[in-house]
């Protein structure tokens, strides 16, 4: 017994839903591209801070550099655990 739906599906509504299909992925592609610019960007961005703060802050005092860098791996190792259990427990 077929469902009476397949029956009124027409070519017109199989070509549409293909073209909706493609705008889609298109759409999915031209995010995951901005998503990848913006991840350069702020790394870059961290880089030259972390440089910045390096040649700035080691002529002028090395103890406040090495607070400032504690603080820095603190917060980095904090991101990656919280990032590693995030893949973890959305594995399970």
């Amino acid at each position: 017994m077929r469902h009476p739906v397949l029956g009124k599906i027409t070519e017109e509504h199989i070509s549409t839903l293909l073209e909706q299909s493609g705008k889609d992925d298109e759409r999915l592609f031209q995010d995951r591209s901005s998503a990848r610019k913006y991840g350069v960007f702020y790394a870059l961005l961290a880089t030259a801070l972390f440089v910045f703060l390096t040649i700035y802050l080691i002529g002028i005092d090395l103890a406040l550099y090495q607070d400032v860098l504690k603080i820095i791996v603190a917060f980095a190792g904090g991101i990656g655990s919280g990032f590693g259990i995030k893949v973890y427990l959305d594995r399970r």
